[in-house]
């Protein structure tokens, strides 16, 4: 019996390290996040911007080429084409959100409970959050 007293133990205590290494981990990055959010931020959007310039004008050379338009021609049906594409990407993004959530909860009200929970739960993260944030904002 002592034998699987101390497998549970050690299971436990193993469960707890990888939550306490998460948890550290999650901190930790959050922290690094708030601390240089801005150029978090920037080379982000940069590399967003790049990706769409890139994107943008191999359709646009594409378009050029197979049905032989006009570089205007080809950058306004460029432009049409990547609105189009937007407004359906988020459309799908919309409804795969709303699926997902109608699957996982009945109502509101289960969504807040949930929501309550994990605040809850992680509430020494999240006051470590709030600690950063109010520092950055009053050192910075």
């Amino acid at each position: 019996m002592s034998e699987h007293a101390s497998i549970a133990l050690s299971e436990g205590q193993n469960m707890m390290k990888a939550q306490v290494r998460r948890t550290a981990w999650t901190a930790a990055t959050l922290a690094v996040v708030l601390a240089f959010w801005d150029a978090i931020l920037g080379f982000v959007l940069h590399l967003i911007f790049y990706v769409i310039e890139f994107l943008e004008l191999g359709l646009e050379h594409f378009l050029e080429m197979l049905f032989h338009l006009e570089r205007h021609e080809a950058q306004m049906f460029t432009a049409w084409i990547g609105a189009a594409s937007f407004v359906a990407l988020g459309g799908y993004v919309y409804v795969w959100v709303a699926r997902s959530l109608r699957s996982r909860f009945q109502s509101w009200s289960s969504f807040f409970s949930w929501m309550k929970g994990k605040a809850q739960e992680n509430w020494w993260v999240l006051s470590l959050l709030a600690a950063i944030v109010l520092g950055n904002f009053l050192l910075f």
